[in-house]
């Protein structure tokens, strides 16, 4: 007597792609009512990838990162985004008035345009996750302006004596959907 005997086959992972932004640095504000102009805050950390292998019978922890609270004088950074074990980090707040050098994230803020002759820094940018942000002018005599934060792909535009500095760059991503 012969049996014939069948096998059930069922999927135990499947490969995703996902994108993992978090969220942007505050941009820079001036607490002092003077001419100076903050820098622009930093892009939140973009992490994505392709063919990722996720287990089916596994429940995986997601967190979106809010943006940077605003502030008279000194904002804060993003909040960090997290898929698994994988974190996106928050953007850099940006320097304003009273705290000019702006701070390092996942793209760094612009630094703020200030009334003396230090020269105020845009915050560093994690590799593979954003960029620097740019310089802001500090002087005595001209305008003070503050840098551009940094993008996803650019690095924020130093300021100019006449303006301040553009943002960096963002990317495009062929993921959409919702919530």
């Amino acid at each position: 007597m012969s049996i014939l005997g069948i096998v059930a086959s069922q999927k135990q992972s499947i490969l995703i792609d996902y994108l993992l932004v978090a969220g942007g640095g505050a941009g820079g504000g001036n607490s002092s009512g003077n001419a100076a102009t903050g820098g622009g805050g930093g892009a939140g950390g973009l992490l994505a990838a392709s063919s990722y292998s996720v287990n089916l019978s596994t429940n995986y922890l997601v967190s979106v990162g809010a943006g940077g609270a605003g502030a008279a004088g000194t904002g804060s950074n993003g909040n960090k985004s997290e898929f698994n074990s994988i974190e996106a980090t928050g953007g850099g707040y940006a320097g304003g008035y009273d705290l000019p050098n702006a701070a390092n994230g996942g793209s760094g803020g612009g630094g703020g345009g200030r009334g003396t002759t230090e020269t105020p820094t845009g915050g560093t940018g994690i590799s593979g996750q954003g960029t620097n942000g740019g310089t802001g002018i500090s002087s005595t005599t001209t305008n003070k302006t503050g840098g551009g934060g940094g993008g996803a792909t650019s690095a924020g535009a130093n300021a100019t004596s006449t303006q301040a500095g553009n943002g960096g760059s963002g990317t495009a991503s062929s993921i959409t959907g919702s919530s």
